[in-house]
């Protein structure tokens, strides 16, 4: 990971695996949606991972530029994917998977994006798969906040018409009011009963207000 590369070097390396600045530009031709001014930054021109450990992930993982306001140059959040996306996958695809829980909670309202370099899995990690989050120590730092994942599955989307975690869910670093974690993701639903969308759910916690009324019959 020490190191740096090159866009140049990078994109030789990483292929169709890599959406950075030409790959938004693309995007914003069509879909105006990025404010891409920020692209400009000196610090985005190189790639804050070396090419060996480019090398080692390049057929694993996404190396994708993220980008922290929209066009009218305000902050990319939730509402702005939303209002884009819409939640009807018979009218628009990608969307999102059409629930409002969330709509009023501090993660949805608040969250905002880095401008950064990340390398995010293209699959969930076998090792992680079907384990509660709070046991999954040596993770816990690696994940990010909802919105995070929320750019990185639209973008690459747009990018490549490609889904992220088509029917797997990915832990996140929020948490709902009741302090119940968020997790994102399975696009398609394996066994066809709901409807195409992108999922924002939350890890029920069992708490003191959950317990059993017993039927005497």
């Amino acid at each position: 990971m020490e190191g740096t590369t090159t866009l140049k070097e990078a994109k030789e390396i990483m292929g169709l695996n890599m959406i950075g600045p030409d790959e938004l530009k693309k995007i914003n031709e069509k879909d105006l949606f990025l404010n891409l001014d920020l692209i400009s930054e000196k610090k985005l021109r190189s790639i804050p991972f070396g090419k060996e450990y480019l090398k080692k992930k390049k057929e694993t993982h996404l190396l994708i530029l993220i980008i922290p306001e929209n066009f009218n140059k305000k902050d990319l959040n939730f509402k702005d994917f939303r209002d884009y996306f819409g939640f009807d996958p018979e009218f628009k695809q990608p969307c999102f998977y059409n629930q409002d829980w969330y709509l009023n909670e501090p993660f949805y309202i608040n969250s905002k994006l880095e401008l950064k370099w990340v390398l995010v899995q293209k699959e969930i990690s076998e090792s992680t798969r079907g384990k509660d989050p709070d046991k999954l120590n040596d993770a816990i730092g690696k994940m990010q906040n909802s919105l995070t994942y929320t750019y990185i599955f639209f973008i690459y989307f747009l990018s490549r018409d490609k889904i992220l975690w088509e029917h797997d869910y990915v832990w996140c670093a929020d948490f709902d009011s009741n302090k119940d974690q968020i997790y994102i993701g399975r696009y398609l639903d394996p066994m066809k009963i709901n409807k195409n969308g992108f999922s924002i759910h939350r890890h029920l916690k069992i708490k003191n207000s959950y317990g059993l009324s017993i039927i005497i019959q």
